[in-house]
């Protein structure tokens, strides 16, 4: 009540006759304000505008009264009237006053029109929001008067515009107001010459929301009053006047309104805000927006008072239906909450989802994640997400598949494809971040082995420097989209704001837009050049078209060199950054320079992400030498800069030379390797100036192993290996885990003991515990060392040493403090592994820099506290932290993402063992959907990488996540699954061989239940070499079916049962397995097929051991392996290569036999023997697995046994049936042999015929004639085209016209995948559509014809179509290495290091003609040897005169001289030159490496695969080079049996390991990666010997031509049968042990005395040189 004498008293203040009375009243004024206790300024706040009014109607007459008010508010008249300005000076010019305009102005000694430019804004607002038009008009007019025209009402207006839209916008909801204000904006747009009062809100919608963010934030932290909340209905007007254009904006007004929605009585202005712009928007519009209004309104859902919910429940309906009952395309990918008030809209959309496939739901969505924008694949990953954690449901809501059952390998592949390209866009989204991350962790992490991923560079790279407007323009959408865009979002200071607003502003109108009446448009020819912007960024950037930002800045060099004169990174970079921009040059100036601005005000992230782009643009334009010595400065530094800087520093030298190099490579991929280039040749030189030792020390510190690696090997190759270049190199294998390379390392080299060479080598081992006692001591010193601590906590670690871990990290911390940062993470995992919960929660505080372990922790810690935002908070952080680390550079390759992916499939699982904490459904249902979670878990780990490492890593979590479910009705399964994830672990472990931890599983297995873990303590016994114990205590134990079959394998194997008791235990195991339960229990098929196999193995020993060929015992042995080995097979194909080729065997030698049997075998003899053909023929093994022995039994048709022709026919039928399209290339084969007068070979024709004419009748059997009848005329034109006498001058000829009009062949086109043998299905393979219209001529001697077949999936695929010469022996030679590839698959140590042979498809169509599949990407190895020889100098055939001079034998040189020759003379004129080609071939380091060791591995593998089957004419034309991959591939593999040995100039190496081939592999050479190759390579065929052999038996019965020449088919026969002898002998390495036998190979192939005897060779002498070079 006392503020009411404040008004009379401001009267009396006006009325007043003098000075002295009117500061009377002031101290009245003084007075009530000290008893209100408040300031005078809060008492006179309201009545503020009347007071200015006093002083504005008596400032021209009354001066004085305005410093007696100046006086109330203590203060001179001079800054009263600064403050009182903003009010008086816009009601002087409103009511027209000029007198006491001038007034002001004078007394506050400043221009009026400096006055007027002040507080535009009021003006502005005040002359705007007139009621009154004339004197609205008035105003303007006044206004323009008194500015004598310097400024008009426009330029007033612009002057303010952001400030006065905003907030005239805000105060559009006040009743009595919003009317006039809608005027005042609707001036506004008049003046600015815009369409109306939407345009004019749709251009500031973003500031009008910042606006409103901005408040809604202060009242949150009580930083202003709160508002009457009702102020931001203002937004419900906004989003009514710009309803069209409100889908640019529709995140930034998400994110308002649940500001909004968060005060006292917000939830209602947020429930209309959405409801409005669900009514406003279009379809389309909505189906990018959905998910967003979705997460508001279930956010607002739960927060709501149950009169909204309703409400809210309508507008999701409205949402995701177009008329309440269909529902919308696009309400498949949303998320609707599982709530029981939504369980109605759920069901519909679940209802939709399922009407679609799965697959085909999810193909469609990856394609829109492909195309779309930052929205678009938004929604397409939450749909994807929801594709990928689906369970799909039969007609009866039954499970039809587990986790991921219905996804096939190349859908599988496709996804990891599309979620890493989007990791390496680095979509700065955290939501799109948040999905991606999901996706990957619902996918889980798939073994490497099991996908083909491979991730495409999406990195930008200036190609034309500046040349090509179009790439600058792109550029420049880069910059903004990529770094100003983000910094826009992240800008808190509106100085900063404005720089980067001018920045994008430069950069617009670099690119040509403008804003016009209709929109965006560009001044260039291309239309979609907006659209490279995302859609919010376009919605964000869009005013600035229209802008007229201004900034100025200054920047001056100060230093020659900058690093040793700067303190910290950050000052290092922006001085580095400007200094590069300033000697840019023309376009490239305008673009960089744009960003200065912004740059100055220390943006690291901006400088980091430029300085590459800039640095290779003053490289090209010949700036160079200031950025090496710069470069140099920074590796080469000396003085006292702190280790963060230098790491820091390193970091972006490493980002310039890693983007230098992306460059090169790419341009030599578009120009070619015969065009030149300057610029391309300057940033050569430029890489190649910086010196590899420092560049290596550089990267290895910047963790970027693969380009440490690089240079450090160059370095070796200028200056040798030193000790400390060796610490380097084994520190970098180490982190690459290249054990192997470590030990070829220290094989090579003979270094200097150290402990550091010690400890590396024993932790690339796993010897973790001798690895502990090496730290222990040296942590024993008085000075703690970081690294050493580190060592030894990681040593404990491995060795679930937790407790230890806490103890010895206290201690450490306790020593020296400095260290806590690097001990809390390995603290932390070992508190939540001991569960030392209150201990995690107390670490968790303290971590200042978050790993990725730490972050899982804190899921853990939340988990157990029941923290559900907290878990939620913690797994979005997490999340958002893997694939940052993935965008950061670890997607070189699938593998280097693994253990980021594997963590978030950990989070995955971590959420969904919270969600059954949190389930609030029974116990029932919470056990069967736990049920069902738990096979998926299984599956997943079935699916994973095989390592122990990722393994235990993965069922460490699980159990401890599993621990803290405390939900009854779950104990049984928990207490189950806890057991299981325990013989996970000890299973990894066994497989790896660490005992020690397998015991450590199986101990904790065995504590939590006996029963299920005897047969895991049997095999730990057997595998720890305790045998008799292993038998003893399973012998003691309860038999079940599988237990008995291992008990009875090992008492086999001991020697302890004799051959009776071995049949009828094996025979009573089958008996038990009969019973369904028994199969269900122990894996159903899988075990039979073990039974049958063993039992079958027993047999064929016996079998063999027979001496008797014709005694009805002796066919009753036979009958009984065959039938357990069909049994195997039909039970499953797990020894299919196994099992196959022997029962094909055995019947057929039984078949022989019997026709030879010359005494007349007895009826039961015959009728067993009819058994065995009717086993075989009525068997139910699939038609697939009969494919692996196909060519064999096609080439036994011609048996002299009937019955077998007739079975092989009936079998041989049931693949054509199967099969039509490919096997009808094996087929048609022997159809067109040209030996029609040898018998086998005319029986052979016959029956395949008949196999193709009499398959099948009726409609069936018209598809497989009109198959036939095409095959037949195809054949018929290849056959003309292989013997057309083609100029030899030419290469290429047109096709004939008889091929040009073949088209829409019903027949597989004859790749790898429709011909070589394979367990996997034939299916979707391409048919002929047509050919190509060209042939190529090859230069070799038979010149065979290249041509093309264009398939019905529109591939092209390259043939060689080769006449005169037998491929019969190339076929066979192709089955064995795919033979060899599925074994080496099947072994693990062959598995991990991705151990094959490149395989491709050989097609015999007569005895001496057919095609071969065209490798792709192939080099040979002789023309990449001559290009680098040339390159450094060499001329060639100066080298080959020289050779021949210094070699040949005919110059009567002893064998030494020519070795001394070799040695002394040769080589070092011909030095090796092949590691020049990989490093320019493969110039970014992870491919480098990758082509690398894939070099050595697929050399290694046919070095003993050649050398097993005698390969030779191994000269360097018939060695290719894969461009892409590094593969080793070998062509023109016919000369085989150790035919080479009989050459002119015999091939007496094992197999061809020259110093080219070494140099490639790098220091260690054959040492190491390729040594341990060729040892697993032999250990693979040693095991499978016999399925391998059987590859070949085809040629005893159908000879190659050149062995026809030797007679009759006995003698034939017999003489392969001694090279079959020869292959089995040195596949058992003649006695030596599989070492041995390697380094006897080595050593003869790198013989000196071997390689200068062979050097010449026999080919013609014009590449002889390039021979010797390689060879």
């Amino acid at each position: 009540m006392k503020t009411e004498l404040l008004p009379p008293l401001i009267t009396s203040i006006k009325n007043a006759p003098s000075s002295q009375s009117r500061r009377r009243y002031c101290d009245q004024v003084t007075k009530l304000a000290e008893h209100l206790c408040q300031s005078k300024h809060q008492l006179l706040h309201s009545y503020e505008q009347e007071i200015c009014a006093i002083i504005g109607d008596n400032l021209s007459t009354n001066l004085q009264l305005a410093s007696d008010i100046a006086y109330l508010y203590d203060s001179d008249l001079e800054n009263f009237l600064k403050f009182a300005s903003p009010v008086v000076l816009p009601y002087l010019i409103v009511e027209r006053k000029r007198a006491g305009l001038d007034a002001l102005a004078d007394a506050m000694h400043i221009r009026l029109s400096d006055l007027c430019v002040q507080h535009a804004y009021q003006i502005a607002k005040s002359i705007l929001t007139q009621k009154s038009e004339d004197k609205y008009t008035a105003a303007i007019e006044f206004f323009e008067l008194i500015t004598d025209s310097y400024i008009g009402i426009q330029e007033l207006i612009e002057l303010c515009e952001v400030r006065l839209v905003q907030n005239l916008a805000l105060e559009l909801s006040g009743a009595a107001e919003g009317q006039q204000i809608y005027s005042a904006l609707d001036r506004i747009a008049k003046i600015l010459h815009l369409d109306g009062v939407t345009a004019l809100l749709s251009n500031h919608m973003l500031n009008i929301l910042t606006y409103m963010d901005t408040l809604v934030e202060k009242v949150q932290k009580r930083q202003v009053d709160a508002p009457n909340v009702q102020v931001f209905n203002s937004l419900i007007y906004v989003i009514q006047e710009t309803r069209s254009n409100i889908n640019r904006h529709i995140s930034y007004i998400a994110a308002t309104i649940v500001g909004i929605s968060q005060l006292t009585d917000g939830q209602n202005i947020a429930v209309d805000c959405w409801g409005l712009i669900i009514s406003v928007l279009q379809p389309a519009d909505k189906s990018k927006c959905a998910n967003i209004i979705v997460g508001s309104l279930a956010s607002l859902l739960c927060r709501s008072e149950i009169n909204a919910v309703q409400k809210i429940v309508d507008l999701l309906k409205s949402l995701v239906t177009t008329d309440g009952k269909n529902v919308e395309d696009y309400a498949v990918a949303l998320n609707i909450p599982n709530r029981p008030e939504l369980r109605k809209i759920n069901d519909m959309i679940n209802s939709s989802r399922r009407a679609v496939p799965l697959k085909q739901q999810l193909e469609n969505w990856i394609g829109k994640a492909y195309d779309g924008d930052v929205n678009d694949v938004e929604v397409a990953l939450r749909s994807i997400h929801i594709i990928l954690t689906t369970k799909p449901l039969d007609e009866h809501q039954n499970l039809v598949t587990g986790y991921q059952g219905w996804l096939e390998d190349d859908q599988r592949n496709q996804v990891y494809n599309l979620l890493l390209e989007l990791c390496q866009r680095r979509i700065s989204v955290e939501s799109v971040q948040i999905l991606i991350a999901k996706c990957l962790g619902a996918l889980g992490a798939a073994d490497p082995k099991r996908i083909n991923v491979s991730v495409s560079d999406h990195r930008f790279v200036m190609m034309e420097n500046f040349v090509d407007m179009d790439e600058n323009r792109f550029l420049a959408l880069y910059i903004i989209q990529n770094y100003l865009y983000r910094a826009l979002l992240e800008s808190q200071n509106g100085s900063i704001q404005r720089r980067v607003q001018f920045s994008i502003q430069t950069l617009l109108r670099y690119c040509g837009f403008t804003m016009n009446m209709d929109g965006v448009q560009s001044t260039t020819t291309h239309d979609n050049l907006w659209n490279e912007l995302s859609a919010d960024c376009r919605a964000a950037v869009a005013p600035l078209l229209t802008s007229s930002l201004a900034c100025n800045w200054t920047w001056q060099r100060k230093y020659s060199t900058i690093y040793d004169n700067t303190e910290s990174f950050d000052e290092w970079l922006i001085e580095w950054t400007m200094s590069l921009i300033t000697a840019s040059k023309g376009e490239a100036y305008t673009v960089f320079n744009s960003c200065s601005p912004l740059i100055l005000t220390k943006n690291i992230a901006i400088a980091t992400q430029l300085v590459p782009h800039i640095a290779l643009n003053n490289v090209i334009n010949m700036q160079g030498k200031d950025i090496l010595r710069e470069i140099m400065s920074v590796l080469e530094a000396k003085g006292n800069h702190s280790e963060q800087k230098r790491q820091a520093c390193l970091q972006v030298i490493v980002n310039v030379v890693e983007h230098c190099s992306i460059w090169i490579r790419r341009m030599k991929e578009k120009l070619g390797s015969r065009v030149k280039s300057r610029a391309l040749d300057l940033v050569t030189i430029f890489i190649d100036t910086i010196p590899h030792g420092s560049m290596a020390k550089a990267a290895y510190q910047c963790k970027a192993y693969a380009r440490a690696l690089l240079e450090l090997e160059q370095d070796i190759r200028a200056h040798g290996m030193k000790d400390d270049s060796f610490g380097l190199f084994l520190r970098i294998h180490a982190h690459l885990d290249d054990a192997d390379t470590m030990n070829g390392l220290r094989e090579t080299f003979t270094p200097k003991y150290s402990q550091e060479l010690e400890l590396l080598l024993l932790e690339s081992n796993s010897k973790w515990d001798l690895a502990e006692y090496h730290y222990e001591s040296l942590n024993s010193n008085s000075t703690l060392d970081r690294n050493n601590v580190v060592g030894y906590l990681n040593c404990l670690q491995k060795q679930f040493k937790y407790e230890s871990i806490l103890s010895m990290s206290s201690t450490f911390q306790k020593q020296n403090p400095d260290i806590t940062s690097s001990v809390i993470p390995f603290m932390v995992e070992a508190a939540w592994h001991q569960q030392e919960w209150d201990m995690l929660d107390s670490l968790l505080s303290k971590v200042t820099e978050h790993t990725i372990s730490t972050r899982i922790a804190k899921v853990i810690a939340c988990l157990r506290n029941r923290d559900r935002q907290g878990v939620y908070r913690a797994l979005q952080q997490a999340r958002i932290h893997c694939v940052q680390q993935l965008a950061d550079g670890k997607l070189e390759s699938y593998v280097r993402s693994y253990d980021d992916i594997l963590n978030l499939q950990i989070l995955s699982e971590l959420e969904t063992s919270f969600m059954y904490s949190d389930d609030q459904n029974t116990s029932n249902i919470r056990m069967n959907s736990f049920t069902e979670e738990m096979g998926d878990w299984h599956r997943k780990l079935e699916w994973m990488s095989p390592a122990l490492k990722y393994r235990e890593y993965l069922l460490d979590i699980r159990e401890t996540a599993l621990r803290l479910l405390d939900v009854d009705g779950l104990n049984y399964p928990l207490r189950r699954y806890l057991v299981d994830g325990n013989l996970h672990r000890y299973k990894a472990a066994m497989k790896e061989g660490s005992l020690q931890k397998a015991y450590h599983s199986l101990v904790k297995a065995e504590y939590q239940d006996n029963e299920r873990t005897i047969v895991a303590r049997a095999k730990y016994l057997w595998k720890s070499n305790q045998n008799l114990d292993a038998v003893q205590f399973l012998s003691e134990q309860t038999m079940d079916s599988y237990t008995l079959l291992l008990l009875t394998r090992w008492k086999q194997e001991l020697g302890m049962l004799s051959p009776s008791k071995i049949e009828t235990e094996y025979r009573r195991i089958l008996y038990d397995m009969s019973d369904a339960n028994d199969l269900q229990l122990w894996g159903g098929k899988n075990w039979k097929e073990k039974a049958h196999y063993y039992l079958g193995s027993y047999y064929d020993k016996i079998f063999m051991s027979s001496d008797d060929v014709i005694e009805e015992q002796y066919l009753r042995r036979a009958k009984a392996v065959c039938v357990q080995y069909v049994l195997t097979m039909e039970n499953g194909s797990k020894f299919l290569y196994n099992a196959m080729p022997r029962l094909l065997t055995i019947w057929l030698e039984l078949g022989t036999v019997i026709a030879n049997d010359t005494r007349g075998s007895q009826a039961n003899v015959r009728q067993i023997f009819k058994e065995i053909n009717n086993i075989l023929l009525n068997s139910s093994i699939p038609p697939q697995s009969w494919t692996v022995v196909l060519p064999r039994m096609v080439s036994r048709l011609d048996h002299q046994n009937g019955a077998i022709c007739q079975t092989l026919i009936g079998i041989l039928k049931k693949i054509f049936r199967t099969f039509p399209r490919s096997t009808v290339w094996h087929l048609i084969a022997h159809i067109n042999g040209s030996d029609g007068q040898n018998p086998s070979s005319r029986s052979r024709s016959l029956h395949c015929e008949s196999i193709l004419k009499k398959t099948a009748v009726g409609e069936e059997g018209r598809t497989l004639l009109r198959i036939v009848d095409q095959a037949k005329i195809l054949v018929r034109y290849l056959k003309e085209l292989a013997q057309h006498p083609y100029e030899a001058s030419s290469r290429n000829q047109s096709l004939p016209a008889s091929m040009v009009h073949l088209k829409d062949i019903d027949i597989c086109v004859p790749i790898e995948a429709a011909l070589m043998p394979s367990t996997s299905m034939i299916t979707d393979l391409p048919t002929i559509a047509r050919f190509g219209p060209k042939v190529m001529v090859m230069s070799s001697l038979q010149k065979p014809r290249r041509i093309t077949m264009i398939g019905s999936d529109g591939k092209h695929y390259k043939f060689l179509c080769k006449s005169n010469d037998d491929l019969r022996k190339d076929a066979r030679m192709m089955e064995f290495n795919v033979m060899i590839n599925t074994f080496l698959r099947k072994d693990r140590d062959a598995r991990e290091r991705s151990l094959s042979i490149r395989t491709y498809a050989v097609t015999p169509l007569g005895d001496l003609w057919g095609l071969i599949e065209w490798v792709n990407h192939t080099k040979p190895l002789k023309v990449i040897v001559h290009e680098q020889l040339t390159e450094i100098g060499k001329d060639i055939s100066k080298l080959a005169q020289f050779t021949k001079r210094e070699l040949d034998a005919n110059n009567l040189k002893s064998a030494q001289e020519r070795i001394w020759s070799f040695e002394n003379k040769v080589l070092p004129e011909c030095p090796a030159v092949l590691h020049r080609w990989f490093s320019k071939t493969f110039r970014e380091p992870s491919q480098w490496l990758a082509a690398r060791t894939q070099f050595s591995r697929t050399l290694a593998t046919m070095s003993i695969v050649g050398y097993i089957l005698g390969l030779g004419d191994r000269h360097a034309e018939n060695i290719l080079l894969h461009e892409i991959t590094g593969d080793v591939v070998h062509v023109d593999v016919n000369m085989l049996f150790d035919r080479g040995q009989k050459l002119p100039v015999p091939e007496v190496v094992p197999f061809r390991l020259t110093q080219n081939l070494l140099d490639a592999m790098g220091p260690s050479g054959y040492e190491g990666t390729y040594r341990k190759s060729c040892e697993i390579v032999l250990r693979v065929l040693q095991q499978n010997k016999m399925s391998l052999l059987s590859v070949f038996e085809t040629l005893v019965h159908d000879p190659i031509v050149e062995w026809k020449r030797y007679g009759e088919r006995q003698t034939i026969q017999a003489r392969a049968k001694r090279q079959l002898d020869g292959i089995e002998r040195k596949i058992d390495a003649t006695g030596n042990s599989i070492q041995d036998e390697v380094s006897r190979l080595i050593e003869e192939a790198t013989s000196n005395s071997n390689l200068a005897t062979m050097f010449i060779g026999t080919l013609n002498w014009v590449y002889k040189v390039t021979e010797g070079c390689l060879m």
